[in-house]
């Protein structure tokens, strides 16, 4: 009962971040100066979400929100089942996805391993052994399938904040947000949409396409800030 209290409260407080602010940093490559950006381990929680927002349960209080989160516990349990069937890692898929990207725009990209105990942008960097002109630290906060109601399809779902971060003098070159209020709007191609959750967990290649899909056009459009 504990466990589905705190579930609850945890998806009371998704659903009141949604509507939060992230500002933007546009990003100006001429007075930039990047030529060779180190990606650092993206922030990413290990595992997937299957949510329903606005479910019925959500009009009916803390019990209601109880039954709910027992829902989706379900859900994301197999959801994420299926995942490690077909050996999907999320920060794996991010960071060979991203350095391609980026790698396509003309930037030589140095992978930095770094420990992330949690979803906050980094403070400091750890300069690599090879050179870089900025860092670039994603953060993402959401990843899985989403249904916006108990009619509306899951749709795979990405929400990531970036920053990139000079490493001469620690100055912020450009901040941005996907799928999160003023930042790039990216979607999935509709036809990895799902009618209910059963019918995703029941067509797991489909399910891990929708995936990639998802986390393709999010790094393509992450790598476009740059371009």
């Amino acid at each position: 009962m504990r466990f589905f209290k705190k579930s609850a409260l945890a998806m009371l407080a998704f659903l009141s971040a949604c509507g939060s602010t992230n500002y933007t940093i546009p990003y100006d490559r001429v007075s930039a100066r990047v030529q060779t950006i180190g990606l650092v381990t993206p922030a990413i929680k290990p595992e997937a979400t299957a949510a329903l927002q606005n479910g019925v349960g959500m009009s009916f209080g803390l019990i209601g929100a109880l039954a709910e989160a027992a829902a989706q516990s379900n859900r994301e349990s197999r959801l994420n089942a299926v995942l490690q069937q077909h050996r999907f890692l999320a920060a794996a898929e991010l960071n060979e996805r991203l350095r391609t990207a980026l790698e396509a725009r003309g930037y030589r990209v140095v992978l930095i391993p770094t420990q992330r105990s949690n979803m906050d942008f980094l403070k400091t960097y750890q300069a690599p052994a090879t050179p870089v002109d900025a860092y670039l630290d994603v953060s993402v906060t959401t990843y899985g399938y989403v249904a916006a109601g108990r009619r509306v399809p899951y749709r795979p779902a990405f929400e990531a904040r970036m920053q990139l971060v000079s490493a001469r003098d620690n100055t912020i070159l450009m901040r941005e947000g996907i799928n999160q209020e003023n930042g790039l709007d990216v979607q999935a191609a509709p036809e990895f949409n799902f009618d209910d959750s059963d019918v995703m967990v029941a067509s797991p290649e489909r399910t891990i396409l929708g995936m990639r899909d998802v986390f393709t056009r999010a790094t393509q459009a992450m790598a476009g800030v740059l371009q």
